[in-house]
Formats: C-alpha cells, sequence, structure tokens
C-alpha cells in the first residue's frame, strides 16, 4: 500500500486538503511521480474553488489511470503523513547515498566535488523542511506586537545599528532575518560603506561578532581598511606610511586592546574569511563555525560561480538571492551583502542594479550608492535607498574620507530635490571650470 497513493484518495475522501500543507508536504518531494501530478492538480484545483477539494470520480475524470486502494480507510491523516515523509525522507537518503558513492569510484575536480556536495546539502535541508510549515495565530502574537510598538514608540533600535542616527530613527536599526544589498558602480565605495557599517557596530558592541566574506577583494586589503577603520585614521596616509606620532600611538594601543580581549575569551571580533571557492554551503559551514551577529559579504555575485568570472547564470543567481534570504531566516541574523551595478549607460531606479531581475525581489532592503564630486564639501556619497518593505527613506548623503568620515551629512527628501542637487553641482563644476580656464589665460 503506496503511503502516497494513499494520501490522496485521504484528501479526496476527507476534503482536508490544509493539513498535508502544514506539515509541509508538497508536489516536489514525491517519490511517485504520478502521485506528486495528482496532489498538484488538487492543490491547483483547491486555488480555483475557494479552497474545495475535488471528489474521487472528478479527479479520475482527469486522470483515467488512477486507481486507489480499497482498503487503509481507517488510518488516520496523520499517521498516512508520516507514512508518506518516512517514504520521502528515504528516497533522499539513497539519492544523497548514491551521490557519496560516486565520489569513491570516479575522479573529480575540486569544484565538482564541492557542487556534489552542495547539491546532497540541499537534498538533506529538504529533510528538514518536512517537518511543516511555521505558522502562528495572531492572537498569540499579540504580546510580542505590543512589546514590539513600545520599543518602536521608545525609539529603541530592534536591530544592529546602522552608523547613521537618522537611518536608525527611520528603520530602527538593521533588523534580524533581513538581507540589504548595497550596489553601485566599480570605485563607489559600496565596499568601504559595508564594511564601514559592520566597524561601526564591531566599535560600539560590547560582544558583538560580525563575518566579512570577502569573494573578490584578498583578505589583507580588507584587513589594512578594517584596521584603519577601527582605529579611525585616514586610510591614504596609512598605505603611505605617514600617520602623525599621536595617530600611530593610538593605532597600536587599540590594535593591542583589540587582540588582548580575543585572548581572553571575549565574543567580540571581525573575521575576515576569503573562500576558495565562495558558495552558500561554505558560508553556512563559517556561521556555524563563528556564531556571528552579522555577515557581510562582498561581491556576493561571485557565489553564484564558485568564485569565477563564469558566463551569468540568471537562475544561478535567482537561486543564490533566494538561499541568501533563507540563510538570513534560519539563522536569525542579518545579511549585508555588496553588489555591482550594471556598467554603460545610467538607468532608472533599481535598473541600475546588476541583475535586477534575480537580485531585485528577496533583499528587504536594496542600497545604491554613488560617489560624488561636491564641488564644496569634496567627493561625497548618496545613499539611496531604492527599496525597501517596511520603512520610507530616499536617502542619505555621506562624507566619503576612507576609514575615518563616512558621517552623516543631510537627508535626501525625495529624488527630485536629488535630481536638482546633480544638476546644480555639474553646474557649479562647469562655473569653477570656467572661472579656472579664464585664470589661467588671464
Amino acid at each position: 500500500m503506496d503511503p502516497e497513493i494513499l494520501l490522496i484518495k485521504k484528501i479526496l475522501q476527507t476534503g482536508d486538503l490544509k493539513t498535508p500543507i502544514r506539515q509541509g508536504i508538497i508536489p516536489e518531494y514525491f517519490v511517485d511521480k504520478e502521485a506528486a501530478t495528482w496532489y498538484k492538480w488538487i492543490i491547483d484545483w483547491a486555488k480555483d474553488h475557494q479552497g474545495t477539494v475535488p471528489k474521487e470520480d472528478t479527479l479520475k475524470y482527469h486522470f483515467r489511470q488512477a486507481r486507489f486502494p480499497d482498503n487503509g480507510s481507517d488510518i488516520s491523516m496523520d499517521e498516512i503523513i508520516g507514512m508518506v515523509k518516512v517514504k520521502q525522507t528515504k528516497a533522499i537518503c539513497v539519492r544523497v547515498a548514491d551521490k557519496l558513492y560516486s565520489v569513491s569510484q570516479n575522479s573529480y575536480e575540486l569544484r565538482d566535488l564541492m557542487n556534489l556536495c552542495d547539491e546532497c546539502n540541499k537534498d538533506l535541508a529538504n529533510i528538514g523542511r518536512m517537518g511543516g510549515t511555521n505558522f502562528t495565530r495572531i492572537s498569540e502574537e499579540f504580546n510580542f506586537v505590543l512589546e514590539d510598538y513600545g520599543n518602536r514608540k521608545d525609539g529603541k533600535a530592534f536591530g544592529i545599528p546602522w552608523p547613521w542616527p537618522l537611518v536608525n530613527e527611520k528603520t530602527n536599526g538593521i533588523e534580524n532575518e533581513t538581507l540589504t544589498i548595497i550596489y553601485g558602480r566599480p570605485k563607489n565605495m559600496k565596499t568601504w560603506v559595508a564594511l564601514h557599517i559592520g566597524i561601526a557596530y564591531y566599535k560600539i558592541s560590547l560582544g558583538g561578532r560580525i563575518i566579512f566574506y570577502s569573494c573578490e577583494m584578498p583578505r589583507e586589503q580588507i584587513a589594512r581598511r578594517a584596521t584603519a577603520m577601527i582605529a579611525g585614521v585616514d586610510y591614504s596616509k596609512f598605505l603611505k606610511g605617514s600617520l602623525s606620532p599621536e595617530q600611530e600611538e593610538i593605532l597600536k594601543y587599540i590594535l593591542t586592546n583589540s587582540k588582548r580581549g580575543s585572548e581572553v575569551g571575549f565574543k567580540k571580533d571581525f573575521i575576515l574569511i576569503e573562500p576558495k571557492e565562495p558558495s552558500i554551503m561554505d558560508l553556512r559551514a563559517n556561521i556555524d563555525r563563528f556564531g556571528p551577529d552579522l555577515v557581510i559579504i562582498d561581491a556576493v555575485q561571485y557565489m553564484a560561480t564558485g568564485g569565477t568570472e563564469d558566463k551569468v547564470d540568471f537562475k544561478k543567481q535567482t537561486r543564490l538571492s533566494q538561499e541568501l534570504k533563507e540563510c538570513a531566516r534560519i539563522y536569525k541574523l542579518p545579511i549585508i551583502a555588496a553588489h555591482q551595478a550594471n556598467r554603460g549607460k545610467e538607468r532608472e531606479g533599481m535598473e541600475n542594479l546588476a541583475l535586477s531581475d534575480s537580485w531585485g525581489r528577496d533583499p528587504d532592503v536594496i542600497i545604491e550608492v554613488q560617489r560624488i564630486k561636491d564641488e564644496r564639501l569634496g567627493t561625497i556619497l548618496a545613499l539611496l535607498f531604492r527599496g525597501a518593505r517596511e520603512f520610507d527613506l530616499t536617502g542619505i548623503f555621506t562624507h566619503a574620507k576612507p576609514a575615518h568620515n563616512f558621517e552623516f551629512i543631510e537627508e535626501i527628501p525625495s529624488l527630485a530635490s536629488f535630481e536638482e542637487y546633480i544638476k546644480a553641482n555639474k553646474k557649479r563644476a562647469k562655473e569653477n571650470e570656467d572661472m579656472k580656464k579664464r585664470v589661467r589665460n588671464a
């Protein structure tokens, strides 16, 4: 007696489709492909008929080959679902075992092995998902909602704070289980911005632990930037070795005390990871190992290609976006990922985000970084919040002094005002250039 066929019969007899769905039974997990087709058809029928389940005769009319056992009517729905899960779990285990057996019988390149392990990991993750769909009654969440409201009313940041007070006022911090994308064109300082967010949290937290997962930039370069940020010194002078004696003493003092803290067991830490072949599986392994409060990923698009410049695969990029969001949910932490913008002609809004069709759906917050040469303030950044689920903020201007000054300048009240600023700044730039020419020619 096949439990999957028996489940279909039970659903048709009782009209109860909600129970198996709530307990995580989905067509994709069915071993019997014919039963999977019937189950999916029943779900689609219910959607089109206000939740009503079709009768057995109706299904047999559409699927003439459908046959159901005469016995089994006395078995409860929960028992049948349990039998189905056992069957499907065994099938997954056999599939994983076959893949692992092939490893011992064939030669593989490291990258192929990693891909194979990734497939096995996804198969095994499906077993966990069979535990059921998370749901709750709204009445059970009232206490949480009231506490949440009280904290928001008192201005308490819920998650990890942004480095800019105004953004915290608008957002209540970077909440757990969220995915934030920071994107910009090359040399627009998106990595600096992501790093600044992480270091700002590192500096104020008593026990914060951050993973910086660099898919492109060498670990040593990130370490230099992070070190200069922690000490708050000018990065250009740091690179040239031209810090003042006072700054050098501050640098040594801060770094020595940070090292002592880690030696005596403080959780507070900033962990730099330069994976050989970046992937979701590798990221999750490092999250399991280090237990961070915040994960920052640089050049996230390379996680879909193992760190190579392979031809863009939109399906892989879409899956990566979904898996990162799922990762944030599973580990209940925020993930911030730096991504590239489209090159070439400037486009409207989120269309500047590279692979926007793949990356524009899952993130909770999407920020575009534009580096601007302001004719009065020098180099500044515009952080434009192109997408946000839970708050309304157009953007902010910040200073752009690597390592030591990314402080808030002012809010960008609207996109229209930002466009006006860009036009006015270009006009000032032209006027200044014309003035310089006149001075040179005088």
